[in-house]
């Protein structure tokens, strides 16, 4: 299990065994990049994100190449 976002563990209760393996075992830096500032990006078709809740983000930072999509 990963994310980019810090974990809720007052959740874990509701969730079957998730509080005995949903412990952080470490936090890692990782460089992202604003969809905006991606250069090879010209045109949007059709766009498919999956990142666990962090999608509205993925937005706010996009929205020039969102405009004619």
């Amino acid at each position: 299990m990963t994310s980019l976002l810090e974990q809720n563990a007052d959740l874990y209760d509701y969730m079957h065994g998730v509080s005995d393996w949903g412990k952080v075992q470490k936090h890692v830096s990782i460089p992202t990049v604003r969809m905006d500032d991606v250069e090879e990006i010209k045109n949007i078709d059709y766009l498919k994100i999956d990142i666990q809740g962090g999608e509205l983000e993925v937005f706010r930072h996009g929205l020039n190449h969102l405009q004619g999509c």
